[in-house]
């Protein structure tokens, strides 16, 4: 079977897991690259928020989960009880990449604080953690992001708890090379800090204290660091209580990238949003537009995809799918194939090889569902279980995506 394209994302546009905070990114392949939080399902307020999955795409409307690349139980010097994995970033430099995330060292969460980092040769796979950053972290200190600036200096920013922090990076990126300092100017801060540069204006855009639903500002500045000038409102509230995104250029157009609560209806299960940016000729940003459609593929760069097909075996509470070649080992994507007739959110949980995976929505308005998991050399075993709702899985498609055959 060939996996058809999309013309446009539609809004959410990462739908069967919930996924936050996205932070965008486009790397020398040409692709563009989304780093997000993982709301895992059931929540728990915040604190169950764990295993970054990272999302491709070559033309914006069609995205490929790329699988997990880091869960709390990798970092060996964090919080016992695992969990909170809260908002990342993710930089290039040198051949590697450095994915930077916020977890606390001790069980009193909100006391210990820390920047992770981990590295990999590869934007989606292959990380490894290497401990935290020195000198960063504290009461409320998350939501790294990192800005390389056009002569390659290194800057990063943190915050939460109403303080934002900045400071310039060593080019090892792992250490700093001065001390972090307020980002003096900027209105009403919360948390979510992120800095771009447009022509010759550095942009901080963050979110700010506005109850029940925070609003997105941005500041300018004709330098990284500040001081800063406050602009006003880029992003109104999206109807869940926090805001956190990011803003990327791919191929000759801005985009805002965000999440919402469309999908589940509460603020800790919340999904990732795309929609386009202007700049004004005065170098303001125009407020953006929340769609429901999304954004257009913005060329023809994505071809459809040869996937393998399986037909399930319908059981009473869901579907088998046995013997599942899954070629030489790795990462596979699998996308489901399911009639939904009742117009309400259908979940079923996942379990491969009688591991247990988490649980995937089937929306009412959609006919597949895609997810990327590990499946090991030779054949799989994947169960779909019925946790709500009446849709019926019936057949599932497979692409590997770290080479050999199904």
């Amino acid at each position: 079977m060939m996996r058809k394209k999309k013309t446009y994302a539609g809004n959410p546009v990462i739908t069967s897991i919930y996924t936050a905070d996205p932070s965008a990114h486009v790397w020398e392949d040409g692709r563009i690259y989304i780093y997000a939080s993982h709301d895992m399902d059931p929540a728990r307020g915040c604190d169950l928020m764990d295993r970054y999955h990272v999302y491709s795409s070559s033309d914006m409307a069609n995205w490929q989960d790329e699988g997990e690349i880091l869960r709390s139980e990798d970092v060996k010097w964090g919080r016992p009880e695992g969990g909170f994995m809260w908002a990342p970033d993710c930089a290039y430099r040198e051949g590697k990449y450095y994915f930077y995330y916020p977890h606390p060292s001790d069980s009193k969460w909100n006391d210990s604080w820390k920047i992770g980092v981990a590295v990999s040769e590869y934007p989606c796979h292959g990380f490894r953690d290497l401990g935290y950053i020195d000198g960063l972290g504290g009461f409320g200190m998350i939501d790294p992001c990192i800005f390389v600036d056009e002569d390659e200096q290194v800057y990063m920013y943190y915050g939460g708890a109403a303080q934002c922090l900045g400071g310039r990076m060593k080019g090892d990126m792992l250490s700093l090379d001065s001390e972090m300092r307020p980002m003096e100017g900027l209105y009403d801060f919360h948390e979510a800090a992120w800095v771009l540069k447009y022509k010759e204006l550095y942009y901080l855009m963050y979110s700010d204290n506005v109850q029940p639903c925070n609003n997105m500002r941005y500041a300018v500045s004709s330098s990284p660091l500040g001081p800063w000038k406050h602009k006003g409102i880029m992003l109104k509230p999206v109807g869940c209580e926090t805001t956190h995104g990011s803003i990327a250029q791919f191929k000759g157009e801005w985009y805002l990238f965000y999440h919402n609560q469309k999908i589940s209806g509460q603020g800790n299960l919340r999904s990732v949003c795309i929609d386009k940016l202007f700049f004004e000729e005065s170098g303001d940003i125009r407020c953006v537009e929340q769609t429901g459609q999304g954004v257009m593929a913005c060329d023809d760069s994505f071809t459809e995809i040869m996937a393998v097909d399986y037909d399930g075996e319908i059981t009473e509470n869901g579907c088998l799918f046995d013997h599942v070649d899954g070629g030489q080992g790795g990462r596979a994507s699998l996308r489901f194939y399911y009639n939904n007739a009742s117009g309400c959110l259908s979940k079923i949980y996942l379990k491969v090889n009688e591991k247990e995976e988490f649980l995937i929505n089937l929306l009412a308005d959609r006919e597949e569902a895609d997810i990327t998991i590990d499946l090991k050399c030779g054949e799989n075993r994947i169960l779909l279980t019925r946790e709500c709702g009446d849709a019926i899985v019936k057949s599932m498609d497979i692409v590997l995506l770290d080479g050999g055959e199904a």
